[in-house]
């Protein structure tokens, strides 16, 4: 059984929820834990998911782990949710019963496809990493490491406790968006030393897993109906990164527009966003929140931004 952690807020909750039931859905037998960052989120996933995952309130966490609660005044939003990602992690690999691995995925994933392809690839390894792959018109975008943080692995050992004990070290001393001398960003500047530090770091080869705006047009994706491929294989899961909507309604991407751009809007933009906006409509008229995803970071929709996705109105 693997099991996946992943923290939001309640702004974030329509798109939270959606990523979860992706999980579900294509991985049904696994274990989930989230870290919610309110008490309104922690209550409406109680009330979807009741006892089928398990829900660490943000203010036990915080009294458990007083050294990060401390550093809520000195960041910014983005930067101290942040921050949580290697702590929490731990936490659920330390927890009793043991599980045998953890899997971190961000809450603006969604699962398309079984993901056992990657679980056999990674096999034996102790940690497992999801490099960006940016293509050569993106490779600007190399400053934010070499891996990206939204979907990362841990087998249970010795070295993935000193992985984390590491990392969760480091997020405490820096954590914030403003790429620094030496790869820190975020948290996920920090991956990109991982491989020549820890034993047996596997990089994933599937394209279909972390597939993302910034590494779209470095492959050839198809839609047979059933199902999309990518270069061939089985498209596992998609990071809806740099999302945002405006006051119509309209969902912008805050990446350039890809190659395959109608493919990817039809195939990948429109269900996800579908789903979204339905979650959404229902959590307004139960509980008076959107929850699209504003969460910490800006909603300012810029005119570079593409248009993917209006609603039906």
């Amino acid at each position: 059984m693997r099991t996946y952690c992943t923290y939001f807020d309640s702004r974030f909750l329509a798109r939270g929820i959606v990523m979860l039931r992706s999980l579900r859905r294509f991985d049904p037998d696994s274990s989930i834990c989230v870290l919610s960052f309110d008490d309104t989120c922690a209550r409406i996933l109680t009330d979807v998911f009741g006892s089928s995952i398990r829900i660490t309130a943000i203010a036990k966490f915080h009294s458990e782990n007083p050294e990060i609660a401390a550093l809520r005044s000195s960041r910014t939003a983005w930067a101290f949710y942040a921050t949580h990602k290697p702590a929490f992690v731990g936490r659920v690999l330390a927890a009793e019963p043991a599980p045998g691995s953890v899997t971190f995925i961000d809450a603006d994933m969604c699962l398309f496809f079984d993901p056992s392809a990657a679980y056999i690839e990674i096999g034996n390894a102790e940690i497992g990493l999801s490099p960006h792959r940016f293509p050569a018109n993106n490779q600007w975008l190399a400053v934010y490491g070499a891996f990206n943080a939204g979907w990362i692995y841990w087998r249970a050992g010795a070295p993935a406790r000193q992985c984390l004990a590491d990392w969760e070290r480091n997020c405490v001393e820096w954590c914030e968006n403003e790429v620094q001398p030496g790869g820190r960003f975020m948290n996920q500047g920090y991956l990109s030393g991982w491989p020549e530090k820890y034993p047996r770091v596997h990089i994933l080869r599937h394209p279909g897993v972390n597939l993302a705006p910034w590494n779209l047009d470095g492959h050839r994706l198809e839609d047979n109906t059933r199902e999309i491929h990518v270069d061939g294989w089985p498209l596992i899961c998609f990071h809806f990164s740099g999302l945002l909507r405006d006051a119509s309604g309209d969902w912008f991407s805050t990446y350039p527009r890809p190659r395959q751009f109608e493919l990817v809007r039809n195939a990948l933009y429109k269900p996800y966003l579908d789903d979204v906006e339905s979650e959404s409509l229902r959590l307004r008229e139960v509980y008076g929140t959107e929850g699209t995803g504003g969460s910490v970071r800006s909603l300012k929709v810029e005119p570079s931004y593409v248009r993917v996705y209006a609603p039906q109105r």
